[in-house]
């Protein structure tokens, strides 16, 4: 039978080159290192060592049989930290879900230094939009969101964190048509031929939210932030983008906002996390997020 304890002998052997180092390595006597090869060897029915010259070595069996049981003693390594880290509080994985108006790139830094000091947790990291955040909660999919508002379901016991405000505008090509009427004399009826780019709730059960509509004779739905911001540039449409997205592309005029229509407004922006199922981990996330202030420029 193979055991870990065997295995270790095994890997003592060859790391240290002979019995009797690996036996002062491991504080035990050669002997029982010997009893424990034999046993090993019996129990397999093959020789894992050549003990024909003066130098007992692997064989060819023995060199497989180490280097897979290698792999097993690093996995019952692995399993023995992630046991102690449970016990203590730790989830084996944290999943983050940014709501999709906000960029992930500034989690990056503290995605390498999470990796450094806890390179057993495994980390999720991925978008939602509107209700989708939500429904990642309750469902248990995601551990801590990242730039919801406070309109949480019903029922949901959720705590929050302030991040800050999103300001948004709402903008369209320079060379679409809107762009070319009078600034003071667009109303919102002048929408009503145009289309409207809209970002696509990612809830799959919950009712999908839209927000910030107008009364169009058409909408494009896109599943991706990217993908409206791209819209709009492009002249398909118009529609509202975040205030870090507007201010160079209106000063490069390569956007135009439509003020008169609606002025600039700012939505307040939350982590949230469900009260009775934050480990060590979501509030290692939430305590750098806040420490770093990671979000502060995209937010402005």
């Amino acid at each position: 039978m193979i055991t870990l304890d065997a295995l270790q002998v095994l890997d003592a052997i060859d790391r240290h080159g002979s019995f009797a180092a690996a036996a002062n390595a491991l504080h035990r006597v050669p002997s029982a290192l010997s009893y424990t090869v034999r046993q090993l060897e019996d129990g397999l029915g093959v020789a894992l060592f050549d003990r024909s010259g003066q130098r007992a070595r692997l064989t060819a069996t023995g060199r497989m049989v180490l280097e897979q049981g290698r792999e097993l003693l690093a996995a019952a390594d692995r399993l023995s930290l992630r046991a102690r880290q449970s016990a203590s509080g730790w989830e084996p994985r944290v999943r983050l879900v940014v709501e999709a108006v906000l960029p992930m790139q500034p989690l990056m830094p503290l995605v390498q230094q999470f990796a450094t000091e806890q390179p057993l947790i495994e980390l999720e990291l991925r978008e939602e939009a509107l209700n989708g955040s939500w429904e990642a909660l309750q469902e248990q999919r995601a551990d801590l969101l990242i730039g919801v508002g406070r309109d949480a379901p019903a029922g949901m016991s959720v705590e929050f964190a302030a991040l800050g405000d999103l300001s948004f505008q709402l903008v369209c090509a320079a060379h679409h048509p809107l762009a070319l009427h009078e600034p003071g004399q667009l109303t919102a009826d002048d929408l009503k031929n145009h289309t409207q780019v809209v970002l696509r709730d990612s809830a799959r059960q919950m009712q999908a939210l839209s927000v910030g509509l107008f009364e169009t004779q058409r909408r494009l739905q896109v599943n991706h932030y990217g993908a409206k911001k791209m819209a709009i540039m492009a002249g398909v449409g118009f529609g509202h983008l975040a205030g870090r997205d507007v201010a160079d592309a209106v000063e490069r005029g390569q956007l135009v906002a439509l003020s008169h229509i609606k002025p600039a407004y700012k939505v307040p922006m939350f982590m949230a996390w469900h009260k009775h199922r934050a480990g060590e981990g979501t509030r290692w996330w939430r305590k750098q997020i806040k420490a770093s202030g990671c979000f502060d420029v995209a937010l402005g």
